[in-house]
């Protein structure tokens, strides 16, 4: 469980995903890249939002949803099959690593 405290309205939904980069790096987590894309093993793309690497070496996929927005039925059966065990692997600049979990922020108020 990951706490946050976000700004409530007046920002963009850029603004949003701006506050939870901030607040995760504050707490220690690596800032790995912003839009990285990731296949699953049955060759679904995904991309987050986020992408940063716990202390503990865990890397995470950060989705960030505003106001009243919520994950389509792909992202969230995506995001089910990510573990350590089934990690999803990175394309593009992101080639090489591995989401090896999945971190969603919800309900940050924007304009």
């Amino acid at each position: 469980m990951v706490n946050l405290h976000l700004r409530k309205g007046g920002i963009s939904g850029q603004g949003a995903v701006d506050q939870v980069r901030t607040q995760l790096s504050d707490k220690g987590w690596t800032h790995l890249g912003d839009e990285l894309s990731v296949r699953n093993s049955n060759g679904q793309l995904r991309r987050y939002d986020l992408v940063f690497k716990k202390p503990d070496g865990t890397i995470v996929g950060v989705e960030v949803k505003s106001n009243t927005a919520t994950k389509t039925k792909a992202q969230r059966l995506f995001d089910e099959g990510v573990s350590k065990a089934t990690p999803a692997k990175g394309v593009g600049k992101f080639k090489g690593q591995e989401v090896q979990e999945v971190l969603t922020i919800k309900n940050v108020m924007c304009k």
